[in-house]
């Protein structure tokens, strides 16, 4: 596990906020949540299906326009995409598995 960590090149006051987050029984639940869906082929089809929508130009299945302002990016797997909130200035990393 710590060489995982190790390889995910993350600073020392990120690794603090993610051991910190970790601690909290709400974000750690959210995390596990997450991790399930993405490993469900099941909610990975659908995923790509709601991708291959928003393609199309097609609204959501929440009634909003899913692409209006944004860019698609379809990455390859173990691919990691580091950006940051614009308003907090803070890291976001997203991991496709």
């Amino acid at each position: 596990m710590m060489e995982h960590l190790k390889s995910l090149n993350m600073s020392n006051e990120e690794v603090g906020q993610f051991a910190t987050a970790m601690k909290d029984p709400k974000f750690k639940e959210l995390f596990m949540d997450y991790i399930k869906e993405i490993s469900n082929c099941d909610e990975k089809e659908a995923m790509e299906r709601h991708i291959k929508q928003c393609e199309r130009g097609q609204n959501s299945p929440n009634g909003g326009f899913c692409m209006e302002g944004k860019i698609l990016l379809l990455p390859l797997k173990d691919f990691c995409v580091k950006t940051h909130n614009l308003k907090t200035k803070q890291k976001v990393f997203t991991i496709v598995a």
